[in-house]
C-alpha cells in the first residue's frame, strides 16, 4: 500500500479495515465443513471397504485454530506440511499487507465502516431518543426568565419561577443611549407571570421537534445553557408609551439656538444636535424579548445625529436693537400704564468675537442701553393733566336729524386715547354711516346743490376736532378742506370727510397719551384735546386770505312758479383762498408753522322767477326792450337783487382755553350746507 493512502487514513480507519480484512482471510482458510467429523472423533475406526480416507492431519487443524502467517494468506489453498509434535511458527502480520489485495477487497471494507458509522450514528439517536422519553424532569441547563430549573419537575420549577419573579419585579428595564440612560419599572409593563405555563414550557425545551432538533436541543441547553421565556401579561402599550415619552422629551429633533435680553446683556444659547432612535421598531422589539427572559441588563442602542441652525447675529441684531420707548397707557381701558422699554444697541462684532467657532453651549453679550425718557411712576402723575386744546361749533338743534347725525359722530370720538405715535382716523373711529349703526338722513350738498343723503353733518365733528388739534399742536396727516365755505368755523379750519374717499387723520407726536372728549351739548359741538405740556406751549390761529371771488345774483325763470313771484333757490357765498398758521409760543421762543393751503369756490344766488307779462319759458331779461315804450326797471337786464353781499370775513382770534370761535363768514345767515369741492354727484355733508 503506498504512503499517500497510508497517511490519509485515521487510526480507527486502519483498524477497522484490518479486522474486516482477517475476518475474510479466515473465513477463505478454514477446510470444508465435512472434514471436521475426523476431529471430533479421534479414536482408531474398523476398517471398511470402501477406499480409505486420508485422515485430517492434527498440525492441519492446530493450524487452523491458530494465527495465519503471511505466507499462508499469501498461499490459502495450500496447507503448510510441518511436524505434528511442532507448533506452527507465526510470521508477525504488517497492517497494511492486506491493502496489496485487489480493489474490490479494499472497497468492500470501506462499505463496512460506513455502515458502522451509521449504526453509531443511529444507535445515538436512539440513545437520545430513549434519555429524552425516559427523563422526567427539564432538560439541565435550561433556564426560565434567567433562572436555572434543569433536572427540576414542571411542579419544582413552577415553584422556583414564581418564588423569583416577586424578586426580578422589582428591577428595572434600562435603556441607554450615548449619554441618556433611561429606567423603566418592570412592575409598570409586566401585570404578571404565569408560573406554571413558563415551568411546562421549560419541560418542553428538546422535546419538541423531529429526532434530530431535539437532540441538538439537548446538547445545546448542557453546553451553553438555553433560555425560555416567561409566560407574562405584557402591556405593550406602556412600553410603547415609555418609548414615545422618551423620544418627545429627549430626541425630539435638534434644540434650536435662542437668545433672551437679561438687563444689559444679551443670552444667546447655541442650542444643541437633535438625538433619536436609529431604529425605533427594533428598540421595541428587544426590550420586549429582554422583558420576557427577565434580562435587565441595560440595552445599548444607536442614535440618530441632527444638526440645529446656526445662530444668525446680524438677525439677532435687527431683532433686539430699538429706541426707548416711554411708558404707556393701555387704549382699552384708559386706566392701566405700560411700563416702558429701555433702547438697546449691540456690538456685531464684538458678539461674533465673543462666540467665535463654537456650536453649543451658553454665551453673554454685553449690551448698550438707553433710558426710557417717562417710566410707569412717571406717567402715571402727569396722565392727562392739562387740556391741550378745546372747542366749539353751533349748531341748528332743530334740525333734528342732522343734529342726531353730529351727536352720534361725538359718541364714538369720546374717551378715544392716542399713545405717542398713535394715528386717529376720523373714518375709523366713526365708522360707516349706516341706519343699522344709527345714522339719518339730513341735508348734504350734491354738485353744488343741496339734497337729503345718509349721515348729513357728520363734518361739523370732524371740523371742530380739526380745530383742536390745530391747537392742541398735533401732527396732521390728512385733511381736505370744503368745496365752499361753511358757516360753523372759520376759513382754514375745516375739515370734511366722506365715507371710502375723504379722512381726516393725525398723529399724536408729544411725548405723552392724550384723550379726546367730544360731546353735542344744546346748539354746540364741543371738543376737548386732554394731555400733558410740560413746557406751556401755547398756539394761536391765523389765516391770511390771499384773494377773494365775490358771489353774483343769477336769475332764472322757472314757470312753475306763480306769475308775478320769484324765490331764493340757493344762497350766494363768496370764493376764498386763504393760508393757514400756527404761532407757537414754548419756553419764550415763537414760532410760526404753516398748517394748510384752502380754496373754496364762490357759490352764486340763484333767484328763480316768474313774470306773467312772459310767455312761459322765456325769460325777459333777454328779450330785446320796445324802443316805444320807456323801460321798465325792475325787469333791467344785469339789475341784481337787492341781497346785500356778505361782508368779508374777519381773521379769526385764538381764544382762551376753552373757546368757541365765531363762525365766519357770518353771513348768509339762512343755513349753509358744506358743498363739494370735487366731481358732480359726490355728496359731502
Amino acid at each position: 500500500m503506498n504512503e499517500d493512502r497510508r497517511d490519509a487514513l485515521s487510526v480507527d480507519d486502519i483498524l477497522n479495515e484490518y479486522h474486516a480484512a482477517d475476518a475474510a482471510h479466515t473465513r477463505r482458510a478454514a477446510p470444508p465443513e465435512p472434514a471436521a467429523a475426523p476431529v471430533r472423533a479421534a479414536r482408531p475406526q474398523p476398517a471398511m471397504a470402501q477406499a480409505p480416507q486420508q485422515a485430517t492431519p492434527l498440525g492441519a487443524v492446530q493450524a487452523a485454530s491458530q494465527p495465519r502467517s503471511s505466507a499462508q494468506k499469501k498461499a490459502p489453498s495450500q496447507t503448510a506440511k510441518k511436524p505434528a509434535s511442532k507448533k506452527p511458527v507465526h510470521k508477525k502480520r504488517d497492517y497494511y499487507d492486506d491493502y496489496d489485495e485487489e480493489p474490490r477487497r479494499r472497497g468492500g471494507g470501506a462499505l463496512i465502516a460506513v455502515m458502522l458509522l451509521f449504526l453509531l450514528a443511529v444507535g445515538g439517536t436512539c440513545a437520545f431518543g430513549a434519555y429524552a422519553f425516559l427523563c422526567k424532569t427539564v432538560f439541565p441547563g435550561v433556564k426560565v426568565g434567567g433562572v436555572e430549573v434543569g433536572g427540576m419537575s414542571v411542579n419544582e420549577a413552577a415553584n422556583l419561577i414564581s418564588s423569583s419573579f416577586d424578586e426580578q419585579g422589582t428591577g428595572e428595564l434600562t435603556l441607554q443611549m450615548d449619554e441618556y440612560t433611561f429606567n423603566l419599572p418592570v412592575s409598570e409593563v409586566v401585570g404578571g407571570v404565569d408560573a406554571n405555563e413558563s415551568a411546562r414550557a421549560a419541560f418542553r425545551f428538546g422535546r419538541e421537534g423531529g429526532p434530530v432538533e431535539r437532540a441538538m436541543d439537548i446538547v445545546k441547553a448542557r453546553i451553553t445553557g438555553a433560555d425560555v421565556e416567561l409566560t407574562m401579561d405584557v402591556d405593550k402599550k406602556k412600553l410603547t408609551e415609555w418609548l414615545d415619552g422618551i423620544a418627545g422629551e429627549s430626541f425630539d429633533g435638534p434644540v434650536q439656538p435662542s437668545y433672551e435680553v437679561v438687563e444689559d446683556q444679551l443670552i444667546v444659547n447655541l442650542g444643541a444636535p437633535g438625538v433619536n432612535f436609529a431604529d425605533r421598531a427594533g428598540v421595541e422589539s428587544k426590550l420586549l424579548e429582554k422583558l420576557r427572559i427577565m434580562d435587565l441588563e441595560p440595552l445599548s442602542v444607536e442614535a440618530t445625529i441632527q444638526d440645529q441652525e446656526a445662530i444668525d447675529l446680524a438677525e439677532v441684531q435687527k431683532a433686539i436693537e430699538c429706541e426707548p420707548k416711554s411708558a404707556t397707557l393701555d387704549p382699552a381701558d384708559g386706566v392701566t400704564v405700560v411700563p416702558g422699554t429701555d433702547g438697546i444697541k449691540m456690538d456685531l462684532e464684538e458678539a461674533k468675537s465673543i462666540i467665535g467657532d463654537a456650536t453649543t453651549g451658553e454665551f453673554s453679550i454685553p449690551l448698550e442701553l438707553t433710558e426710557a425718557e417717562i417710566d410707569a411712576e412717571t406717567l402715571q402723575s402727569l396722565l392727562f393733566r392739562d387740556t391741550l386744546a378745546a372747542t366749539e361749533t353751533k349748531l341748528n338743534p332743530n334740525e333734528k336729524s342732522r343734529t342726531n347725525n353730529v351727536e352720534l359722530a361725538c359718541n364714538y370720538i369720546n374717551g378715544t386715547i392716542l399713545n405717542p405715535g398713535d394715528e386717529f382716523s376720523y373714518n375709523k373711529v366713526v365708522g360707516e354711516r349706516t341706519v343699522a349703526r344709527g345714522f339719518r338722513e339730513a341735508g348734504v350738498f350734491v354738485s353744488g346743490r343741496l339734497e337729503e343723503g345718509m349721515g348729513g353733518g357728520v363734518c361739523q365733528p370732524s371740523s371742530t376736532l380739526y380745530m383742536a388739534v390745530l391747537r392742541a399742536d398735533l401732527k396732521v396727516t390728512e385733511r381736505s378742506n370744503h368745496g365752499m365755505t361753511v358757516s360753523y368755523t372759520p376759513l382754514g379750519e375745516d375739515a370734511t370727510v366722506s365715507w371710502g374717499t375723504l379722512d381726516f387723520r393725525f398723529v399724536n407726536d408729544t411725548e405723552y397719551p392724550v384723550k379726546i372728549l367730544a360731546s353735542r351739548e344744546g346748539s354746540y359741538c364741543k371738543m376737548k384735546i386732554l394731555g400733558t405740556n410740560l413746557t406751556g406751549k401755547k398756539v394761536e390761529i391765523k389765516t391770511n386770505t390771499l384773494s377773494k371771488t365775490s358771489w353774483t345774483t343769477v336769475r332764472q325763470l322757472d314757470t312753475s312758479l306763480k306769475p308775478g313771484t320769484e324765490r331764493v333757490d340757493q344762497s350766494g357765498s363768496n370764493g376764498y383762498r386763504t393760508e393757514t398758521f400756527k404761532v407757537i409760543t414754548e419756553n419764550g421762543q415763537t414760532t410760526t408753522v404753516k398748517a394748510n393751503d384752502s380754496n373754496y369756490r364762490k357759490r352764486d344766488k340763484l333767484v328763480l322767477y316768474n313774470d306773467s307779462s312772459q310767455a312761459a319759458g322765456t325769460d325777459e331779461s333777454v328779450l330785446p326792450t320796445d324802443p316805444t315804450k320807456p323801460a321798465d326797471q325792475t325787469t333791467t337786464p344785469g339789475d341784481t337783487t337787492t341781497t346785500t353781499p356778505p361782508a368779508t370775513p374777519v381773521e379769526p382770534v385764538t381764544p382762551t382755553e376753552p373757546v368757541t370761535p365765531a363762525p365766519q363768514p357770518t353771513t348768509p345767515v339762512e343755513y349753509d350746507p358744506e358743498t363739494p369741492m370735487f366731481g358732480p354727484g359726490q355728496p359731502i355733508v
